[in-house]
């Protein structure tokens, strides 16, 4: 959706993914010679970062797929976050209005664009935009950014359906994160009302000013 408007601890980030790296391979790093050990600790973060993308993709494609009652084929690597999906929409009757469409909005300062993951309508009668996060055990995909993601789609003027053609976007009751993990799922609601709205606006507005330098 952008980059770079609002800050993340990515050296606390850095740091931790560093570690733990380190101590689930200790064997094989006191193996390696020292600018190698270096090499291998330095990479830790981006390729977890890489794993993490390449779940997260294959988790939801299988989600669209379970969610149109089409067959799926799990790998071993992502089966307990599908079948966390798969629970997920089994107890919240979860029955797709849109998955997986671009939005856009030509009318804000500054304009923008995004996909989000799905509208659907739910067992307690509540139509939500739902963003699908896979998550390690014992993590939470519920960071404040994710509120400012939503409230964009949310906000967002039309999606573009499968013609390409222009849908005024819909009217939701709530914006929700799904955090899926191999242990099971947390419907997490966030706020999305027109002050957050208008606060990441301010965000897409730094981002922007970063990306293209001052005038």
């Amino acid at each position: 959706l952008i980059n770079g408007g609002w800050p993340k601890n990515l050296a606390k980030w850095s740091a931790d993914q560093v570690a733990e790296f380190a101590l689930d391979n200790w064997a094989q790093l006191s193996e390696l010679p020292l600018s190698q050990r270096l090499k291998e600790l330095a990479g830790a973060p981006w390729a977890n970062l890489d794993r993490a993308a390449m779940r997260g993709t294959q988790v939801h494609q299988t989600a669209e797929k379970l969610m149109r009652g089409e067959a799926v084929t799990v790998p071993a690597d992502v089966s307990g976050y599908v079948e966390a999906c798969r629970l997920f929409i089994s107890e919240w009757d979860v029955r797709p209005v849109w998955a997986a469409r671009p939005v856009f909005n030509r009318n804000s300062v500054p304009r923008y664009g995004g996909t989000f993951d799905l509208i659907a309508d739910m067992a307690d009668g509540k139509r939500r935009l739902l963003d699908l996060k896979t998550v390690k055990e014992g993590k939470s995909a519920g960071w404040p950014d994710h509120a400012f993601q939503g409230a964009a789609y949310r906000h967002a003027e039309f999606l573009l359906d499968n013609e390409g053609n222009e849908v005024p976007m819909p009217e939701v009751d709530e914006f929700a994160v799904v955090e899926l993990s191999p242990s099971g799922y947390q419907l997490i609601p966030m706020d999305t009302s027109e002050k957050v709205y208008q606060q990441f606006l301010s965000i897409a507005a730094v981002a922007r000013a970063v990306k293209d330098g001052p005038d």
